[in-house]
């Protein structure tokens, strides 16, 4: 045989490998599944389980060779564990005497269940010989090697497989999150720990309070840009009445409960809520939370203005300017309404004294700029109609197939249309105009405004 081939072998065929690199060479078959039981011992039965409950895994081939002395037999070299699982199931008799009790009354158990639906032959991959298939083995069973092997899932990884699966409940994402953070103290992990689980998830599966608490869900995964310690302290102002019984599940059994409890909460004290100017570089997941987050540096007080050096810097637009629009920043606008909306932002509407007006306004200006550029460069696919989603994904690769921005320039632009509850999100200038409860700030306003001017230059330019 010169070639890999594909051949259904019965289950009595496939011996085990006197040479698997997990014991010392070994010819006995029999001798081989004691060894093979005395090292996997709780390990095989689990495995024994998990394919009487669902079969062998398609993903995991064996891989065998022929027998030298037999044209009917082969020889395994990838898939031991699974095959001595088999031969147990099949004949219980072949744990060795020394086995524990407990282990034999599992295999008696999963016997039972097996021979209702016996596993009798098995689809291998058949290699002509050891050398063969020594390739695939060695990247099986070592690791990553920088790419070639199988690439293990991270924490992050492993937790959004897991929600995507519903096996990672929202609540239990936000209660583990607490449990982890060292700013409660023992007493309130405590109060955490003991707390109504389902209260938990009727509040947190709220859209309004998640927006308000700085948290989006994507397939079951909760994920924020806030900071791990402005995110602590809003979740636990926010839950800890509940926890502590102070407050009832009633308080929040209803859409209206919930958002009448939202208002008086924020009213009370709307400093309890989370600060969503204090956010971090990268998006991450509540449920595997990054060892820092620290905040993004903003800019400093004082007006944008060019650099007196040749080559050096510009400093950052200055948040507490009176308008929305800095006065340094000058757009050529043609389409007369458009142009008089972009002048009332920069120098006729107050954002202390009119946040919501600015944050509508704004909206509109946002997308009419979009629907304009789209008209004017003839841009495929979309249109006025479109979702903003979709123009703002059609303009950032027109500007950068164009080389107009460059990938990291058009980073913020693009993150308002992939991360919908971020500070600088489509989900979140929808909010404005659409949430009553959603209260915009002044100083949130111009930093929406300062990561998206340069691509507002451009748009007009």
């Amino acid at each position: 045989m010169d070639k890999v081939e594909e051949k259904l072998i019965i289950i009595p065929d496939i011996l085990l490998d006197p040479e698997n690199p997990r014991h010392d060479i070994i010819d006995s078959q029999r001798e081989l599944i004691h060894v093979m039981v005395q090292d996997q011992q709780d390990k095989l039965a689990k495995l024994a389980k998990d394919i009487v409950g669902y079969g062998i895994n398609p993903g995991e081939q064996t891989l065998v060779m022929p027998h030298e002395d037999s044209e009917t037999q082969f020889i395994v070299l990838e898939g031991n564990r699974r095959i001595a699982a088999l031969k147990i199931l099949h004949t219980p008799g072949l744990l060795p005497s020394t086995a524990s009790r407990s282990l034999k009354k599992q295999f008696a158990d999963l016997h039972r269940d097996f021979i209702k639906n016996p596993i009798l032959d098995l689809k291998c991959v058949v290699f002509p010989n050891r050398e063969a298939a020594s390739h695939w083995i060695f990247l099986k069973h070592t690791g990553e090697n920088q790419g070639v092997g199988t690439v293990s899932w991270n924490a992050s990884v492993k937790r959004r497989f897991e929600a995507r699966q519903n096996k990672a409940s929202v609540e239990l994402q936000i209660i583990d999150f607490l449990l982890s953070q060292q700013a409660l103290t023992k007493e309130e992990k405590e109060f955490i720990r003991t707390m109504s689980s389902t209260t938990v998830r009727r509040i947190i599966n709220d859209p309004d309070v998640r927006a308000a608490l700085g948290l989006f869900k994507e397939d079951g995964i909760l994920r924020t840009h806030l900071t791990k310690e402005e995110l602590t302290r809003g979740l636990r102002n926010f839950l800890m009445p509940f926890a502590k019984g102070v407050k009832k599940v009633t308080d929040v059994y209803h859409k209206d409960d919930r958002k009448d409890y939202l208002i008086k909460f924020r009213d009370a004290d709307p400093s309890a809520l989370p600060d969503i100017t204090k956010i971090t570089k990268n998006l991450w997941d509540v449920g595997s939370p990054p060892e820092e987050t620290p905040p993004i540096n903003r800019a400093p007080a004082r007006e944008e203005k060019e650099s007196d050096q040749k080559g050096k810097r510009t400093f950052p637009l200055s948040t507490k300017r009176k308008y929305l629009i800095p006065s340094s920043c000058i757009l050529r606008i043609q389409p007369p309404r458009i142009n008089a909306i972009f002048k009332e932002l920069r120098e006729v509407l107050c954002v202390e004294d009119c946040p919501n007006a600015v944050a509508v306004l704004f909206r509109v200006f946002f997308e009419l700029s979009l629907d304009h550029f789209i008209d004017w460069k003839r841009i495929s696919g979309v249109n006025k109609d479109s979702h903003l989603r979709q123009k703002v994904e059609a303009v950032g690769s027109h500007l950068e197939e164009k080389k107009i921005l460059t990938k990291h320039e058009l980073k913020p632009f693009r993150t308002a249309a992939n991360n919908p509850n971020s500070i600088i999100s489509v989900n979140t200038f929808n909010s404005f105009v659409h949430n009553p409860n959603l209260h915009p700030k002044p100083t949130e306003l111009k930093i929406i405004w300062d990561e998206h001017q340069p691509v507002m230059e451009k748009l007009w330019g």
